[in-house]
């Protein structure tokens, strides 16, 4: 049988191909492009940045505010890589966050709209993008409120979180730069979530949902994952494809590039082709192979299954 080499990544998907000259895509949302202008939410401007492989972007609301900017590895994944800053509506700088394969890698800074820095913290990557690992860290360093009293400093403190009109959105304990005891999160002044950590690892968390329900939780966030295990989908994909190829007379060679929605029921949706090869039927056979896959395990956030686009480069030698 010939084998099939897979990977993952999770990712928002785009429907243009970068072109040599700047391109100019309008967008509903994070994960969809519009259909036209008058439907999107925002823009993003992508143009070949010099002296460099990677592509530089800037991120506009629809009317013409600098929202972020940035660079990104390709079109295909729109990973993030360096430094990128996010803006306040005013123009001031909200934050410079440093990434590495799409995803918060190194330090972040967050600033006030009065350009007092709120906090700086620092991540090491894993689990959401090309790593393999399941969980991020994030090390908390330095905070700030918004009068300029530091609460935290090297470390060891008392970590605050402040929204847009300086409210706080959450709060907790650190000690040697790892979330450690309880943890508050707040939206519009309201209770949302408690969380215990200890040396940065999280214990249990509850978190409140407007109808009164309550979700209780030991893993933050989670990736969606097939049920039986990577290895047993993966020997799912190869053997289907590779059974239809030989009734059809047809190798599997070629490199593509799949996406689809793990949606918050286990369901694969929306399967598509960012990159394809050469073979049209080979194509549409692992379109349907993967439109037919059992259901997965979905991904949560807080205990609660969200939808989440998933990206499978597969590679047929």
């Amino acid at each position: 049988m010939k084998k099939l080499l897979f990977t993952s990544i999770l990712c928002m998907v785009l429907k243009v191909a970068l072109i040599a000259q700047e391109t100019t895509v309008f967008y509903q949302s994070n994960t969809l492009v519009a259909d036209s202008k008058d439907n999107a939410k925002f823009y993003i401007v992508y143009k070949p940045a010099n002296n460099t492989k990677l592509i530089a972007y800037q991120k506009f609301s629809i009317d013409n505010f600098l929202l972020e900017k940035g660079h990104i590895s390709n079109m295909q994944s729109l990973a993030k890589e360096g430094e990128v800053i996010n803006y306040y509506a005013n123009g001031n700088v909200k934050d410079i966050t440093n990434y590495k394969d799409g995803l918060p890698s190194g330090e972040k800074t967050h600033y006030f709209n009065s350009g007092k820095v709120n906090y700086k913290i620092s991540y090491t990557a894993a689990g959401y993008g090309y790593g393999s690992a399941e969980t991020s860290s994030t090390k908390y360093i330095y905070c700030a409120n918004p009068e300029g009293k530091v609460l935290l400093e090297n470390g060891n403190g008392e970590f605050e979180e402040y929204g847009i009109n300086e409210e706080i959105t959450q709060k907790g304990l650190v000690k040697h730069t790892f979330a450690d005891g309880i943890w508050k999160g707040y939206e519009n002044g309201k209770l949302i979530f408690i969380e215990v950590y200890k040396k940065g690892n999280l214990v249990k968390g509850e978190k409140y949902e407007p109808n009164g329900n309550t979700q209780y939780y030991t893993v933050r966030n989670s990736r969606p994952s097939p049920k039986g295990g990577l290895n047993e989908f993966y020997t799912y994909i190869a053997t289907t494809m590779y059974d239809m190829a030989q009734a059809q007379n047809h190798n599997l060679e070629g490199d593509m590039l799949v996406k689809f929605i793990v949606e918050s029921t286990g369901e694969i949706k929306e399967v598509r082709l960012v990159k394809s090869t050469n073979n049209p039927l080979i194509n549409a056979m692992a379109v349907d192979v993967l439109a037919k896959s059992p259901k997965w395990k979905p991904a949560t956030q807080q205990g609660q299954p969200i939808d989440m686009a998933f990206f499978m480069p597969i590679s047929m030698r």
